[in-house]
């Protein structure tokens, strides 16, 4: 027996991508309707296909959670294609985080739904968009399996991607500093030469 999602209640979809969380979306989501999430000030839509399950994990489960890429106010799921097999990605849900690893990867054409049915036993979650991008003539599918969440793993994973964000916000902020007063010595060398010609 599966939970409940209730009217309203937030699904927090996260991925790790070359230590940068570069997936995240938020669902206030209503029964196979249209999804929608507000997110740093971004609104946009993304779907539980219907017919599929609910994304609260348990065996005999197969969710699949279809998002855009490539929008100009959200990222949604335009760095989807960036997961490789082995990668994972989490659910929160519930106020509990469940974990996936991805088992497969594939491109399939619009109709083909066979790689998003239920396997007995299995605990599944697929993320689902369009591809190529502008193309959008096929459907990139990324499934994972359940695997344990284990949390101060994911939080040393996460201080770490801090980190690296605020090394490189720093690095970039001190190369714009050298770089304005690179242009600063340029200028006064060039206005000294003019004054003396």
């Amino acid at each position: 027996m599966h939970n409940k999602i209730h009217n309203k209640e937030r699904l927090l979809i996260w991925a790790f991508f070359l230590k940068q969380i570069q997936l995240t979306i938020i669902l206030d989501h209503n029964f196979f309707d249209l999804l929608f999430f507000d997110w740093k000030w971004q609104r946009a839509s993304s779907v539980l296909l219907e017919g599929t399950s609910y994304p609260t994990g348990g065996e005999n489960t197969h969710a699949v959670i279809s998002s855009h890429r490539g929008l100009p106010q959200a990222k949604l799921f335009t760095d989807l294609p960036k997961l490789t097999l082995g990668d994972s990605f989490y659910i929160e849900i519930n106020g509990r985080t469940l974990a996936y690893q991805v088992d497969q990867i594939k491109t399939v054409e619009p109709t083909d739904t066979k790689d998003l049915r239920i396997e007995k036993g299995q605990d599944f979650v697929t993320l689902l968009t369009c591809t190529p991008y502008m193309v959008n003539s096929h459907r990139l599918l990324v499934r994972g399996h359940r695997v344990p969440y284990h949390a101060k793993e994911v939080q040393k994973e996460v201080q770490k991607v801090s980190e690296n964000k605020r090394f490189f916000l720093y690095g970039l902020l001190a190369a714009c500093i050298l770089i304005f007063l690179l242009l600063i010595y340029l200028f006064r060398q060039s206005f000294k030469i003019r004054n003396r010609s």
